[in-house]
Formats: C-alpha cells, structure tokens, sequence
C-alpha cells in the first residue's frame, strides 16, 4: 500500500491586500476626476498596513503581502500628489 501525498493546502490571498491594491491604483485617478479621489490613498495605505498584520498574524498561511505593499505604495504616491496640489492651489495667491 503506498501512501498518497496529502494535498496542498489553499492558497488565500487577504481580501484587504487586495482592497488595498485597487484602491492605490484608483487613487493617481485625482489628476482626471479631483483631488478628492486622493482619499482612496489615504484608505489604500491604512488597509495595507493592516493587511499585512492580517497576514503576518494569520495562522492558516495567508498570502497577499506583495499586493499590500503595492496597494501602500500607489496609494502614498496618489494621496501626495493630491495633497500636495490641494496646498499648492489653496496657498497660491489670487491671480
């Protein structure tokens, strides 16, 4: 009788990594619809970070730590962006 390898376990990505991609994606979107499409970044980067906690604390492996890291960069690139042409256009005087 030969023993049967057991299967692999399921592979799950965290639904906030996830979250936290397409937000960060969504968030340089300010440049065509406002600067208040600047608070996706604001929300990619806090559901990031708790993505990867998520995941660094998950005892039934979790996966997604690549796509919350992405998810937290494209969102501080959009959420500075907006934010820095919100100051720029407040601070600037009147033409």
């Amino acid at each position: 009788m030969t023993d049967e390898p057991s299967p692999p376990p399921e592979l799950r990505y965290s639904g906030l990594a996830v979250l936290s991609l397409v937000l960060g994606v969504l968030s340089p979107l300010w440049l065509l619809f406002g600067v208040a499409w600047g608070i996706f970044g604001f929300l990619a980067i806090l559901s990031g970070r708790r993505a990867r906690k998520e995941i660094a604390l998950a005892p039934y492996g979790l996966q997604g730590r690549g796509l919350a890291l992405g998810g937290i960069v494209t969102g501080a690139i959009g959420f500075i962006t907006a934010l820095f042409v919100l100051i720029v256009v407040v601070t600037a005087p009147p033409a």
